[in-house]
């Protein structure tokens, strides 16, 4: 796979995750924002736009994932990765059903958090070209049914 130039959000970490993930994560070649407070994730959105929004939970919390449920809503295309703080089948499946893209518990091995998150980022960067051509041929749709209307 290849280095994904983009902008990453961690939110909801301590100073010292948000260290330990940029380290794991350091062979991307990315660009890392840090965000405090999960609450402030939209605004920081509509001000610089993110990738990929990685999310480091310490509990579980049912109004974290009410949280990202508004997020998946109000920015379906954002890639919602999540960081929970163990292995709990519901808040796994909950996570899931509230719009996370992937996720890891705690403890994790930086491998796989490297693989998991380069796997979230080519998906993305897939995603966006499907979407690009999806717009090409609604054009070319668009431009040959006026031509066949038109005569010669």
């Amino acid at each position: 796979m290849k280095a994904y130039p983009q902008n990453i959000l961690i939110a909801n970490s301590t100073p010292d995750s948000y260290q330990q993930l940029t380290q794991d994560l350091s062979g991307l070649a990315l660009n890392f924002q840090y965000l405090e407070q999960l609450n402030d994730i939209l605004d920081f959105q509509r001000r610089y736009p993110v990738a990929m929004l990685i999310i480091d939970h310490h509990s579980e919390d049912t109004e974290q994932l009410n949280l990202l449920f508004k997020l998946n809503s109000t920015l379906p295309t954002l890639n919602i990765f999540i960081i929970l703080p163990r292995s709990n089948p519901q808040t796994i499946r909950a996570s899931f059903e509230m719009g996370c893209s992937d996720l890891i518990t705690k403890p994790y091995s930086p491998e796989e958090l490297f693989c998991r998150i380069e796997k979230q980022l080519y998906v993305a960067q897939l995603n966006n070209e499907l979407q690009k051509a999806l717009e090409v041929k609604s054009d070319f749709s668009a431009n040959m049914s006026h031509e066949i209307r038109t005569p010669l």
